[in-house]
């Protein structure tokens, strides 16, 4: 049924157009026609009707088709420039929150790292130390800076596998210079404790020395390389050196 409707819409156009023709030829005959004449008249007029109804039809169809696919083309474009603009806020966002965690992980690791020079200066003007708290561990005072020093040793390892490393080169840099201060800070508060007897080599302590000398030595290894210190001096020295000799220093004192 659909066909039949289909027909009808494309042809009664050209078959109306044969009939009116096929009349006027048979109201202005001279003389009497065959019936084979009038047909003869009727099937050019329809087919040539069809013909030039058929290419309206094509044209006006590869007119829908070519505006549909505009629209199309349109709308996917539209679609990638969301996509393109949604990228690129993600990667925006995505950069300031590996920027503001990294920044997070050094401020949390100075303040362990003031945390132990408060003690190593309160030490200094007589302060008394309660010695139970070596045979702890989370209350061991070398625990803290174990802890975020873990954390921000770790945290910039996994940065420099981004794509981005050279962005990230100043944290770096803070972070060598931070971890070296650390270790200054540690030799000397064992010294001082040394000289006033304090009884601070208990195994907690060994062991987080021994974990503090590991993360040096990776820090060493995978960050310092990425720091300005890997070209240039600090302090007028190769930081390389001055952080083997703290590395044996904590070893030394973790034996």
């Amino acid at each position: 049924m659909k066909i039949v409707k289909q027909l009808l819409k494309e042809f009664w156009l050209p078959l109306t157009v044969a009939i009116i023709w096929t009349i006027i030829n048979i109201c202005n005959a001279t003389k009497p026609q065959k019936w084979t004449d009038y047909i003869n008249v009727a099937m050019p007029t329809f087919f040539f009707v069809s013909w030039m109804t058929g290419q309206y039809f094509r044209v006006r169809k590869q007119e829908q088709v070519s505006t549909s696919l505009s629209k199309i083309e349109g709308r996917v474009e539209s679609v990638l420039s969301d996509i393109s603009n949604q990228t690129k806020e993600m990667k925006f966002i995505t950069d300031t929150q590996v920027v503001q965690t990294f920044d997070l992980c050094i401020d949390y690791f100075r303040e362990a790292k003031e945390e132990l020079s408060d003690k190593s200066r309160l030490m200094k003007k007589g302060s008394a130390i309660d010695e139970t708290i070596f045979e702890l561990y989370r209350e061991n005072p070398f625990y803290q800076s174990k802890r975020f020093l873990n954390r921000l040793i770790n945290y910039a390892a996994y940065t420099s596998k981004l794509d981005k490393p050279d962005d990230l080169k100043e944290r770096y840099t803070r972070t060598t210079y931070h971890v070296e201060e650390l270790a200054g800070i540690i030799t000397s508060y064992i010294n001082r404790m040394n000289q006033f007897e304090i009884k601070w080599k208990t195994e907690k302590s060994k062991d987080l020395l021994k974990e503090i000398a590991f993360l040096m030595t990776k820090m060493q290894n995978e960050i310092l390389p990425l720091s300005k210190y890997s070209t240039e001096k600090y302090k007028g020295n190769d930081l390389r050196k001055v952080l083997n000799t703290h590395i044996s220093n904590l070893t030394k004192f973790a034996e």
